[in-house]
């Protein structure tokens, strides 16, 4: 197989790279797309919710109305619901109800803990002949660069500690301190943060891994995930039922 290479990388893209070489070839060289799951909808419209809010607030130094959050989280759900195949047997109302609810936590939980200087600011890296793309959701003014997350249950601080995609934002804007903003799907949403920090130790192996990466991409060398991984599975693959490896063998 032989396709144009991507003008860019991102830490979305390698990292289902190192996930799976099927998974990336599948998505990035061939093109196919599969529908979001319930998941992955409810953190965008969270995300963007939260987002608008980050984005005034860099100027005003205060939070937006909370009405101006949910509705914006309201609104991202409504032009997004249509996308979604599987509902894995949730009712949509209750799940954007449950989105909105994420939102609010977020907005009166996390918000007013920081003070955001960027709110989705691109960098982009020359790197092993290609650029990597990188876009934190915050970087606060104490210099801490924030993930926000909408998971099943608390990020521990092992989870912080050895987070792949925070050393790259780290790396990319040169900060060390860095935090994982959890919103957390309870019954009664919670908001919860993981602070850690980045030494040299971790930029060295990020240093080291990324164009190991960027080689085998470039070799067009896409192995596929371990058959026992959870990544290997009709239930977390998209392509679970095209792919050799998965539903045909």
């Amino acid at each position: 197989m032989s396709a144009e290479p991507r003008p860019y990388q991102s830490f979305s893209s390698l990292s289902t790279y190192q996930r799976c070489g099927l998974q990336y070839m599948f998505r990035y060289v061939e093109g196919i797309t599969r529908p979001p799951a319930v998941a992955m909808v409810q953190g965008s419209c969270v995300h963007r919710g939260l987002e608008v809010n980050d984005k005034q607030k860099i100027d005003t130094h205060e939070d937006a109305p909370l009405d101006d959050v949910l509705d914006a989280t309201a609104t991202e759900f409504e032009q997004r619901k249509d996308t979604v195949e599987d509902w894995e047997g949730k009712d949509k109302g209750d799940v954007k109800d449950q989105t909105v609810a994420l939102a609010r936590v977020g907005r009166l939980e996390l918000c007013p803990t920081y003070q955001p200087i960027e709110c989705e600011q691109e960098y982009r890296i020359k790197m092993c002949d290609t650029e990597l793309l990188i876009i934190p959701d915050v970087v606060d003014i104490n210099g801490v660069v924030r993930d926000r997350k909408v998971v099943g249950k608390s990020k521990t601080q092992a989870d912080a500690d050895n987070s792949l995609q925070l050393t790259c934002y780290a790396w990319g804007t040169g900060m060390k301190k860095v935090a994982l903003d959890c919103l957390v799907k309870t019954k009664n949403p919670k908001a919860v943060t993981v602070e850690s920090t980045r030494t040299d130790e971790h930029f060295n192996r990020f240093a080291h891994l990324v164009p190991r990466l960027l080689d085998g991409i470039k070799r067009e060398i896409y192995l596929p995930a371990d058959p026992t991984s959870w990544a290997c599975s009709e239930k977390f693959c998209g392509y679970w039922n095209i792919c050799d490896c998965g539903g045909k063998r």
